[in-house]
């Protein structure tokens, strides 16, 4: 398995959740007084649970996804969970799957980075977004609008965010 956690860059600084960011005190607050979010290493990479595995095939039929994406789904482990206490993952994949390759234009927030969203409803509900660092599955992150909460997302609920993906994809 490929260890992410010296090859994640942070997302650009905003005040939106960045569970990618790394932080050294686990319950400290920020400048703009949320809670600092850190990445916490289990002590042995897991399976996904029946419900990860169902949000993340769920992703991978977004129109932003690649079929690399689905070669990696195939060796996907949880190496490290969030400090805030939802139900956000880390995700490991073998060094010899393929990489997803996207353009410069797929990834505004730069370093590589994309992100594909999806929310249950048109607005307002819970959030599940597969973060693809240089081209690997880094993250699945379920965001319900504050930190520590754990929503129940149904897959066939969500709507994909199409963001800066072209619709013909």
């Amino acid at each position: 398995m490929q260890d992410l956690t010296p090859q994640v860059p942070a997302w650009p600084a905003t005040r939106e959740r960045t569970t990618l960011r790394t932080a050294t005190n686990v319950g400290a607050m920020d400048e703009i007084d949320e809670p600092i979010v850190e990445r916490l290493p289990l002590a042995a990479p897991r399976p996904l649970t029946a419900e990860e595995r169902a949000l993340l095939e769920a992703l991978l039929r977004h129109p932003g996804s690649k079929p690399e994406l689905t070669e990696q789904a195939k060796t996907v482990q949880v190496d490290a969970t969030c400090s805030c206490g939802c139900p956000s993952v880390f995700l490991a994949v073998d060094d010899g799957a393929p990489p997803a390759i996207y353009s410069d234009a797929d990834s505004p927030l730069g370093a590589g980075a994309v992100q594909l969203r999806a929310s249950v409803g048109e607005s307002g509900g819970p959030e599940v977004i597969l973060h693809v660092l240089e081209g690997r599955m880094a993250e699945l992150e379920i965001w319900a609008g504050g930190y520590g909460i754990r929503p129940h997302v149904d897959p066939t609920e969500l709507v994909y965010d199409q963001g800066h993906f072209p619709s013909d994809q």
